[in-house]
């Protein structure tokens, strides 16, 4: 009995420390990018009305795939554009980052690397195809709260933007 006990634990063990593992993996990374991105996206393109921001407005993705850092700095943005923004003023937000711009159509996201893979870092580039354009887009991931979640959103190109920096260096004005 107890040699049977004793299997069983060290199976469990084995389990938890593989399914730790498993999360550490490239594959791993990839399908929750893809997962993350695929929940974003079909929200956005299920809505795509002019009632449907409301529907997206309920929805809060920040707080579900990003990192504590990145709704940390979110939040002191938001509090900036209380205190700041005019009443017709849209504040900081003139597009929108998941989405790569201020309209939407036929959403699709698609990996294009993986990069500098650490225990609670990575790098993540992908394309993001708005209205048949698509944007290069590296996602800076972080491990925490048990699972990976976007820090940053890094666009190139002509018009490349670091969204994290870029509320930063708003709320310093």
């Amino acid at each position: 009995m107890k040699k049977i006990l004793f299997c069983i634990l060290a199976g469990l063990l084995a389990a938890c420390s593989s399914n730790k593992a498993d999360k550490h993996s490239e594959a791993y990374l990839s399908e929750r990018v893809t997962a993350i991105y695929d929940d974003v996206f079909g929200v956005y393109n299920e809505n795509n009305t002019a009632n449907g921001l409301a529907v997206i407005g309920q929805r809060n993705f920040e707080k579900d795939y990003c990192s504590k850092d990145f709704n940390d700095v979110l939040k002191q943005v938001e509090e900036y554009d209380k205190e700041h923004a005019e009443e017709d003023d849209l504040g900081y937000y003139e597009s929108d980052y998941w989405i790569q711009g201020q309209d939407w159509g036929d959403l699709s996201m698609k990996i294009e690397s993986i990069s500098d893979l650490k225990e609670n870092s990575a790098k993540v580039r992908v394309i993001i195809t708005n209205f048949g354009e698509d944007i290069l887009v590296e996602l800076p991931m972080v491990f925490e709260r048990g699972d990976w979640y976007i820090d940053n959103f890094v666009t190139f190109g002509e018009y490349g933007y670091d969204e994290k920096l870029g509320m930063k260096e708003y709320i310093s004005y």
